[in-house]
């Protein structure tokens, strides 16, 4: 707008008029561009997604489309951040949409979350030279992390789970590192350093969640959001693209294959495939996750993180996950060389109509 001093020119009420006009139209497109359905420019439709085209649809109800193929199971629902992958739950980055019976989602989660998922076992094999994978323990040191009403401490539990899932995944093909090996206080920057310092090709960052809900249970796992969307507990979008959106889908492998081992092993409840802009996540110098073993403020998920049987069930399902990303054409064989059993219950099998029920934590935490 001009000062008050241009009011005194001529056609004043003109050039306000033209003003306003812009602005309006400035205001307009920001507010459009803010609620853009999904069939945009930036979408696309699901059946125009190459790695679905092989796989059967059907239309399970005025809001539902699943895909089945002799390997995988996909289903999506409109207006929905949530789609199941392999009886998984996956947020996406933006709600899926239909308009008359053509669903689709953003161009961003196909190419960086279902395709890539849909691929990975076609992925190159990782295991045949020597790789260094992080362990992070979450918190340490003055900083405690969750405490649970029966004293459980997650800057503990993450280090011995750390320590266990180190035993299980050592060999001469793989070299592990923690981040912490004690009890001992890191920032967040020094745990990405650390990963870039090894030139590491996996970073897993371990946490015990918590919730004003005591009622809220399970396990749920992280990947970095995509630039321009917002994370699964926010509203609010980030354009900037992290470094760790040049991995996005890596990550998406690497969470899928930890997170579906922690559900099977475990038995627990699905809290699902998530996206946030954690430092360690954004920073991170190769493909990394991060997972919640359990909730410290539920009562059964306590008791249970308070168990080294527990405690080593989850280190199982991490070290088998790892294996599982870095060698997808393989069965899925534990590290030990026994059989994973798949331990698929309703208790921890994904229902997209059920999710929203309680899947919110009390928000994001950039600490992580």
């Amino acid at each position: 707008m001009g000062s008050f001093s241009e009011a005194k020119k001529p056609f004043p009420f003109r050039r306000s008029c033209r003003h306003f006009m812009l602005i309006f139209i400035f205001v307009e497109s920001a507010l459009f561009s803010s609620v853009i359905p999904a069939h945009c420019a930036d979408s696309i439709n699901l059946n125009e997604i190459e790695v679905l085209r092989g796989l059967s649809p059907s239309i399970q109800s005025s809001s539902n489309i699943m895909f089945t193929g002799n390997e995988s199971t996909l289903k999506f629902e409109a207006d929905s951040r949530v789609f199941i992958f392999n009886k998984t739950m996956i947020w996406l980055n933006q709600p899926a949409s239909k308009k008359d019976n053509d669903f689709a989602i953003a161009k961003y989660d196909a190419d960086n979350l279902v395709t890539p998922l849909l691929l990975l076992h076609q992925k190159e094999n990782m295991t045949n030279s020597n790789l260094t994978v992080i362990l992070d323990p979450g918190h340490g040191g003055k900083d405690t992390g969750a405490i649970g009403p029966k004293k459980s401490y997650e800057s503990r539990i993450t280090l011995d789970i750390a320590r266990r899932t180190k035993k299980i995944l050592d060999s001469p093909q793989i070299k592990v590192k923690l981040t912490r090996k004690g009890d001992s206080s890191l920032s967040r920057a020094e745990r990405s350093a650390l990963a870039r310092q090894t030139k590491a090709g996996l970073f897993i960052s371990i946490h015990v969640n918590f919730s004003d809900n005591s009622n809220a249970s399970g396990i749920e796992t992280y990947i970095v959001a995509g630039p321009g969307f917002p994370s699964t507990a926010g509203n609010s979008s980030d354009n900037k693209n992290a470094a760790g959106n040049k991995f996005d889908c890596s990550n998406a492998q690497l969470a899928y294959c930890i997170h579906r081992q922690a559900l099977d092993i475990t038995g627990a409840t699905d809290r699902g495939i998530r996206h946030a802009r954690f430092d360690v996540l954004q920073d991170a110098p190769c493909p990394a996750i991060l997972i919640e073993c359990g909730f410290a403020s539920n009562p059964a998920d306590e008791t249970n993180l308070l168990k080294k049987e527990y405690r080593q069930n989850v280190a199982k399902a991490l070290a088998t996950g790892i294996m599982m990303f870095l060698n997808p054409s393989q069965p899925v064989i534990s590290p030990t060389n026994q059989p994973v059993t798949n331990r698929l219950t309703s208790s921890n099998t994904a229902s997209i109509t059920s999710c929203f029920t309680s899947c919110y934590t009390t928000g994001e935490n950039s600490a992580r």
